[in-house]
């Protein structure tokens, strides 16, 4: 009977582990089940979400603003890359503020607040650090966290003055809408990675609270750089140099900052740095101490310059970490339109001036064209005189010998001529040579020099017509390119 009870129990116990192997399986099958089930609840929400009610303005303000952004960065900027030189204002103009210009335009719950990011690895607290900053403020809305990703789209949480927390999300083609509660703390990196493609569904989301943390401040919640994940990154390095400060959020169980982390932040991060070392609690203060010499000793040989070192855990007060984040100057992009337009009307001036001066410049190239013509014109007429006393002399010293002395000179037996008629011949004929010498060796070099300093001003007087032409037909392209660019700003302010 002993025997036979022990043969039943270990039946038993063998039983009892398969059970609990199909109650493991069935529970993960559950899971995943409720995960893709999830999924499907979040893209069928997604799909047949409502569109607030200004919707339609919305996009038609979003594409006026990409408009403009292509326009200024494309045609006005190749009108302008002939005197281009880059530097602080031209990339103000071009690239820095007009994005920063784009950003708050598209973006109206960013106006007028000062804009961080929390950025970070994967799992390092960044939206612990915002929660506790939210419920700091007396408000019940938290974001959703758990052991995987979960801010796996862009968030933006910004103050407001309904009392009620409104979700909302935009779609890639810029349309604003409507989302449930329910769904928005739903949505995790479990649910969403049954989705491909979730760039495709949601840009980011928004959400707005009557908070008094966020009364002049909007945070972004980003997803993390070091979940594996390429479009997380991608995702990322596109909002986050929108903002006025990052602050990267470092656990100090992590000891260092990771290879991968300090190439993001010294490439792809543009704006002020601060670094939060996250989850104190975790270690002894002279722990905590070293590590964060050891990040100081890292930030400084990688040539990245850090603001503020900060320290942080879930159990301290979050109003140091507030105080820091009031501090943080704000981007003033409200004149961006006024200034480009300045910029562009300053520049027609400068085209303006820069044809009057090609004008000029071909005028005198006129004149000096003409006057080298006249000297030449002057310089064939003085050898043409010259010419004219050589024919003249040379006739004379003829008439000497054919008309007066033809019999002397030209006998067969006799060459002679009278004393003073010989003189008189013979200086005809030292004329005449002199007159030759004088034609050949100085006058006709003279000639050529005129002829050469003629030349010479008709292919300056042709380069100064080219240049006048082409700096006619820049003032005419750049006077076009102002008329578009008001037309696309109008309304802009």
């Amino acid at each position: 009977m002993q025997e036979k009870f022990y043969k039943l129990e270990k039946e038993l116990n063998s039983n009892k582990e398969k059970l609990e192997e199909k109650e493991q399986k069935e529970k993960e099958l559950s899971n995943a089940l409720s995960v893709k089930n999830g999924s499907l609840d979040f893209v069928r929400e997604i799909l047949t979400a409502k569109s607030v009610s200004d919707s339609g303005e919305t996009r038609k303000l979003y594409d006026s603003i990409s408009d403009a952004v292509r326009y200024i960065h494309g045609e006005f900027y190749d009108c302008n890359k002939e005197l281009f030189k880059k530097g602080e204002y031209t990339d103000y103009i071009f690239y820095d503020g007009l994005y920063r210009w784009a950003t708050l335009e598209q973006k109206q719950w960013l106006k007028n607040k000062t804009t961080v990011a929390f950025v970070g690895e994967f799992s390092a607290g960044k939206t612990s650090i915002v929660n506790k900053i939210l419920s700091h403020g007396g408000t019940n809305l938290t974001l959703p966290v758990s052991t995987k990703a979960t801010t796996a789209v862009p968030t933006y949480i910004s103050g407001s003055q309904v009392s009620s927390v409104v979700y909302n999300f935009f779609t890639p083609d810029n349309e604003l809408k409507v989302l449930s509660e329910k769904t928005f703390k739903s949505v995790d990196k479990g649910v969403l990675a049954q989705i491909e493609g979730i760039s495709n569904l949601v840009k980011y989301f928004v959400m707005s609270c009557n908070n008094p943390n966020l009364k002049n401040l909007s945070i972004l919640d980003t997803p993390g750089f070091s979940s594996n994940d390429k479009e997380d990154a991608e995702r990322t390095t596109e909002v986050i140099n929108e903002c006025d400060a990052l602050f990267w959020v470092f656990d100090v169980n992590a000891g260092t900052v990771n290879r991968s982390s300090l190439k993001i932040i010294k490439e792809k991060l543009q704006k002020p740095l601060f670094v939060v070392i996250n989850k104190v609690d975790t270690k002894d203060k002279s722990e905590v101490d070293k590590v964060e010499e050891l990040l100081k000793k890292t930030f400084s040989e990688e040539k990245i310059k850090v603001k503020q070192f900060l320290r942080f855990s879930n159990r301290e007060d979050p109003k140091s970490l507030l105080n820091v984040l009031a501090s943080v100057p704000r981007s003033n992009n409200s004149s961006y339109v006024s200034d480009i337009l300045e910029f562009a009307e300053e520049r027609l001036k400068v085209l303006v001036k820069d044809l009057q001066d090609k004008a000029k410049a071909e005028k005198n190239s006129d004149s000096r064209l003409d006057s080298a013509r006249d000297a030449v014109q002057d310089k064939l007429g003085e050898i043409q005189s010259r010419l004219a006393e050589i024919t003249g002399n040379a006739y004379n010293a003829k008439s000497i010998v054919q008309n007066n002395y033809r019999e002397h000179f030209f006998a067969s037996n006799k060459y002679e001529l009278e004393a003073s008629s010989a003189n008189t011949f013979f200086g005809y004929v030292n004329d005449i040579m002199d007159e030759s010498d004088a034609l050949y060796n100085n006058r006709i070099n003279e000639l050529i020099d005129c002829v050469n300093e003629w030349n010479d001003a008709g292919q300056q007087n042709m380069l100064d017509f080219q240049a006048k032409s082409s700096a006619e037909s820049n003032k005419k392209r750049y006077e076009d390119c102002v008329k578009t660019l008001k037309k696309l700003l109008a309304g802009f302010s």
